[in-house]
């Protein structure tokens, strides 16, 4: 028999029941993990997780109740939790499961447990509901739907990063402390004449207090900055760009931050630019 887990992590929805999940949160936040199946004993045991984590595998344990264990994820260690849960070790009635947490990076991009696995029988023609519970990451894929194929969506959405035409991407780790609505300078980047689209990010991995935070972009030696309002809604989101934005001409680019209604220290996660440039 199969035994099922649930995943929960502060400051998402519900986990699902059986399935694993792919959107954790990269701010260290605690996860449970609770047996659904009931028996005598349970316990839960990392297989893998992401190489820059050093707190889960010691934190994890039983939270006083014998089914339900935590851990704490070391914050902004991006990859997959392979974790596997025992009910009744040792007893004729022991069951087993495995399921994946993972936390991906700022383009969404998450690599696979080492040994992660899905059915070596599932295809087009064969994925049943067996084939859905051998799969360790089995939730329903955010880009393909399926919920049988394990880590290919993984690279599905890394196929379709590479594709994007003019889209920069540049991680930057940076404490940077902001003086009510005195900007501080984040970095430089050089970008093409054209249109910074819709949808352009500056991810922020964390955020004292709930502070709105303003993100904007200016040429390099011009005081008046292209995009001057573009803002969270809150104090823990990724800053995203709503509406398309003229860059005039092929240079360097200053990106400043601030929080506009306190000083806030801000720890910066990276950005994510997408440009579509004029021809030459």
């Amino acid at each position: 028999m199969t035994a099922s887990m649930q995943i929960d992590q502060v400051g998402l929805g519900a986990g699902t029941p059986g399935l694993a999940r792919t959107d954790g949160l990269a701010d260290g936040a605690v996860v449970t993990l609770t047996s659904i199946t009931v028996g005598t004993t349970y316990r839960f045991e990392f297989l893998w997780v992401p190489p820059d984590d050093t707190t889960a595998v010691a934190s994890l344990a039983a939270t006083g109740s014998p089914e339900v264990w935590e851990f704490t994820p070391t914050p902004g260690a991006y990859g997959t939790y392979r974790i596997h849960l025992i009910v009744d070790e040792g007893l004729p009635t022991e069951e087993e499961t495995i399921r994946t947490f993972g936390v991906r990076n700022p383009s969404g991009l998450l690599p696979p447990a080492f040994n992660e696995k899905a059915d070596e029988d599932a295809s087009l023609v064969l994925h049943t509901p067996s084939e859905v519970e051998a799969s360790e990451n089995n939730e329903v894929s955010p880009t393909t739907g399926l919920q049988w194929a394990g880590w290919h969506d993984y690279f599905t959405l890394m196929a379709t990063l590479l594709d994007a035409v003019n889209r920069t991407h540049h991680i930057k780790d940076a404490f940077n402390e902001q003086e009510g609505t005195s900007p501080t300078t984040i970095g430089a980047w050089k970008l093409g004449a054209g249109t910074l689209k819709a949808g352009s990010a500056v991810y922020m991995g964390s955020n004292t207090g709930t502070h709105q935070v303003t993100a904007r972009l200016r040429r390099v030696g011009d005081p008046v900055p292209i995009i001057a309002q573009w803002q969270t809604t809150s104090g823990l989101s990724n800053v995203n760009l709503a509406s398309d934005a003229v860059l005039p001409a092929d240079d360097w680019y200053y990106l400043e931050i601030f929080s506009g209604d306190a000083a806030a220290v801000v720890l910066l996660d990276g950005v994510d630019f997408i440009v579509e440039q004029d021809a030459p």
